[in-house]
């Protein structure tokens, strides 16, 4: 996520992803680890909330996308992550 919020990737855009791969298929344990771990550095990560990772209406598919809302000097900025099984 640093490389989002330092301009490494994505330094123009609005919004970028991340894609985790979960390999115990354990989904529902992975977010909730990295949704504390980002409530944990939210001012590191420049949360522009105090909600962390939410859930994301971005795409109507069975699996959740959720998103975690920056601001980045005065640009807003999403980041979208998809979480997988292998």
């Amino acid at each position: 996520m640093m490389c989002f919020v330092t301009g490494k990737y994505s330094a123009t855009q609005r919004s970028g992803a991340m894609l985790g791969y979960v390999f115990d298929g354990d989904i529902t344990k992975a977010r909730d680890g990295i949704s504390k771990s980002i409530l944990n550095n939210a001012k590191t990560l420049k949360l522009s909330d105090s909600n962390g990772m939410i859930k994301s209406n971005i795409v109507k598919r069975p699996e959740q996308i959720d998103e975690t809302r920056h601001k980045l000097g005065k640009r807003p900025f999403i980041i979208y992550h998809l979480l997988v099984t292998v």
